[in-house]
């Protein structure tokens, strides 16, 4: 078994992820697709403000919600016919911003991902800068390495 409590987060965020994909909130959608088509294994992008300090996060099943026009998914649904929507604000379709810091443990972080079905967390200075990302797959290589 392995003890993932005594393991912080600043020992294993760069082993996959090295940067986190961030826009401003008032970035067009087509922006926040462009961001996050830039790293295939980016699974959200992270919204800021002005000073940089964390706002929100659009994961990319909320982003291709609202990028393709429709609150997916509807049985009826004519794939057809999707409208792709390039001029709504990245700061409308946002959520809440959960986070961790570098200091956080291993358990600290996967309990948010499990409790905000998140791929991906923002990690954040104590001024609320984004500093980087965890992913899950970052956090299930510690643990099987750790088990060695």
């Amino acid at each position: 078994m392995v003890n993932i409590e005594h393991i912080t987060v600043e020992n294993v965020r760069h082993k996959i992820s090295r940067r986190a994909a961030l826009v401003f909130e008032d970035a067009t959608i087509e922006k926040v697709v462009q961001v996050i088509l830039k790293d295939p294994k980016t699974r959200c992008v992270y919204t800021i403000d002005k000073q940089g300090k964390l706002t929100g996060i659009i994961t990319l099943t909320t982003l291709a919600k609202y990028a393709l026009k429709s609150s997916v998914p509807h049985p009826l649904w004519n794939f057809r016919t999707i409208d792709f929507v390039a001029d709504h604000l990245a700061g409308t379709i946002k959520t809440e911003p959960i986070f961790v810091h570098d200091r956080d443990d291993l358990e600290t972080a996967f309990q948010k991902m499990f409790n905000h079905d998140l791929e991906e967390l923002p990690v954040v200075d104590d001024t609320g800068k984004v500093i980087g990302n965890l992913d899950m797959l970052e956090l299930l290589t510690t643990t099987l390495q750790e088990r060695k």
